[in-house]
C-alpha cells in the first residue's frame, strides 16, 4: 500500500483509467498477453484498440457511446477509492498480508470486468456504425450517416471522383 495510480491502455480518449494500487501482488493475466502482431481476446491491450479502431470510423458518434461507457465504469471506481482506502488501511494494521490481498483482489476483479466490458463495447460499436450507417439493435432499424458537406466535397477532391446526377424518381 502506498500509492494508487490510474491506468489505461491505448489511447486515453476511447480506453478505461483502471485503479492500480502500489503493493498489489497480481496483475490480471489479460494484461501479460498480447502484441501488436497477433490480434487475442484473452488481452487486455487488444480490447482497448478493439474499441478505438471502431470508434475512429464515425468518432463524431461513436465517442459518445465510449464516454458513456468511461462514466460507467470511472465514475463508481473513483468514487469507491476513499472507502476502499480506508477498509484497506484498517486491514493493514491487522494483517498487513491481508490487505495487500485484499487490494489485489479488489484491483484484478475491476480490470476483468472493464477489460469484459470493453470488449462488448468494441462489439457493439461495430454493429452500430457498420458501413457508416447507424443500427438500432432495439427497433432494428437503420439511417445513413450523415456525412458533412465539406467532408464529402474533399473526398471528392482527393479522389479525382466526378459526382454523378442523381436519377429522377
Amino acid at each position: 500500500m502506498g500509492g494508487l495510480i490510474w491506468l489505461a491502455w491505448g489511447a486515453q480518449d476511447t480506453s478505461c483509467f483502471m485503479p492500480f494500487y502500489a503493493g498489489v501482488t497480481k496483475i490480471p493475466a489479460s494484461f501479460e498477453v498480447g502484441d501488436h502482431w497477433t490480434f487475442s481476446r484473452d488481452s487486455a491491450r487488444w480490447a482497448f484498440d478493439y474499441v478505438d479502431f471502431h470508434t475512429q470510423v464515425v468518432y463524431s458518434k461513436a465517442i459518445e457511446d465510449v464516454r458513456l461507457a468511461q462514466k460507467t465504469w470511472e465514475q463508481p471506481a473513483a468514487d469507491r477509492t476513499a472507502t476502499i482506502d480506508q477498509f484497506a488501511a484498517d486491514l493493514h494494521k491487522k494483517d498487513p498480508a491481508l490487505a495487500r490481498q485484499f487490494l489485489t483482489d479488489y484491483c484484478l476483479s475491476n480490470a476483468d470486468r472493464i477489460v469484459q466490458a470493453w470488449w462488448e463495447l468494441g462489439d457493439q460499436l461495430l454493429v452500430k456504425y457498420n458501413k457508416l450507417w447507424i443500427y438500432n439493435t432495439q427497433t432494428r432499424k437503420r439511417e445513413p450517416m450523415k456525412l458533412p458537406d465539406w467532408w464529402l466535397k474533399l473526398l471528392v477532391e482527393y479522389n479525382k471522383l466526378q459526382p454523378q446526377p442523381q436519377e429522377k424518381k
